[in-house]
């Protein structure tokens, strides 16, 4: 009788067979994913769509014409590094590209002139001198900033609301904005809004001069006026490109960092 019971006994599936049932398991499971997948599919593409739609229909809202978003470009550099120099070289470049555009600089750079922005050079182009660039669209007029498609920027360190105005600019106006300023003030820190464009630009160029003591490539800039204050416009009878080691040697900043007032009292010296 147990033997009977044993033959009975239903036989455990091999491997194959373990094998062949999950396989038409599995093909049973993809065949019904398939399915609802061919049923869902175009809901999907609908929905895609639509979405597309939507998004172009806010991009267009906010640049105000069909097309892509705007840029940022950065110069920066000590003084006496040709900022100026190239700000002006791309602003004839885009004109002659057929691009219009407005050259802006802030009103506390009178140095040469009040309606020019000027290179130590000579060179110079027509501007509009503002002390903040949202003011601009007012300055110039809805219609006309609208047709202008580069906003170029000089002493942009001056600028009070340069980091929201560019970017806004940039992204919701759809303007090409280039901007050219210091990257540092004389104790090497921060100077205005400049810094804060960097990880938002298009494109940044690190622009150097010549040190004035030996020629090396020139770092930072050395004030030579006996001023501590941090925005003192001037030219060459206040200022001096250094190198690295020129500046540790004529501004007092020791190896081990220097101290602030090491540093005034230099300045105070000068």
């Amino acid at each position: 009788m147990q033997s009977s019971a044993l033959a009975c006994r239903p036989a455990r599936p091999t491997h194959h067979m373990a094998h062949s049932l999950f396989s038409q398991s599995r093909h049973l499971r993809s065949s019904r994913l398939t399915g609802l997948f061919r049923q869902q599919l175009p809901s999907w593409r609908a929905q895609v769509a639509e979405l597309g739609t939507e998004a172009s229909a806010a991009c267009d809202d906010q640049t105000g014409s069909k097309g892509s978003l705007g840029e940022i470009h950065v110069i920066m550099g000590p003084m006496f590094a040709g900022k100026t120099t190239r700000l002006l070289q791309r602003v004839r470049e885009f004109e002659a590209a057929g691009q219009r555009v407005v050259l802006v600089k802030s009103a506390v750079d009178t140095r040469y002139s009040a309606d020019h922005v000027v290179t130590h050079t000579g060179d110079k182009l027509p501007c509009v001198s503002l002390s903040r660039l949202g003011g601009l669209r007012e300055r110039m007029g809805l219609a006309e900033y609208d047709r202008t498609d580069v906003v170029a920027v000089d002493e942009a360190q001056f600028i009070e609301d340069l980091a929201e105005s560019v970017l806004s600019a940039a992204e919701v106006d759809g303007k090409t904005v280039i901007v050219a300023g210091l990257s540092g003030d004389f104790r090497r820190q921060r100077f205005g809004q400049l810094l804060e464009l960097v990880p938002l630009a298009d494109r940044v160029d690190k622009l150097e001069g010549r040190c004035s003591f030996c020629q090396q490539p020139s770092l930072f800039t050395l004030r030579i006026a006996a001023s501590t204050q941090q925005a003192l416009v001037g030219g060459a009878e206040s200022y001096a490109p250094v190198c690295r080691q020129h500046y540790r040697e004529l501004h007092g900043v020791r190896a081990e960092g220097g101290a602030p007032e090491a540093a005034e009292a230099a300045d105070a010296e000068s």
